[in-house]
């Protein structure tokens, strides 16, 4: 048997549970273009690595090929000017 390792970029950003105000982290593997969530981040790092391994195990018993790590996802911040006449409410 062998044993391969990957490295993924992963982004995590704080949150909120649909339908509620509880506080919540979402993550999500753009190379892998999956998603998770959890109460905190650690529990978010957990379910990631848990849904990455699932998968890939997917992928393999599939047949398919394993994405390779590129590492270029890009994140910034960014200002964006609005000019309304309309009141503004923020979520």
């Amino acid at each position: 048997m062998k044993t391969i390792i990957t490295n993924y970029q992963v982004i995590i950003k704080r949150d909120k549970r649909t339908g509620t105000d509880k506080s919540a982290y979402s993550s999500y593997v753009p190379e892998l273009e999956i998603s998770t969530d959890g109460e905190t981040v650690e529990e978010t790092i957990t379910n990631t690595k848990k849904l990455i391994k699932f998968h890939l195990e997917s992928l393999l018993d599939e047949g398919e090929d394993i994405p390779e790590t590129t590492n270029e996802s890009f994140i910034f911040d960014t200002q964006i000017k609005l000019q309304t006449n309309k009141p503004v409410r923020y979520a």
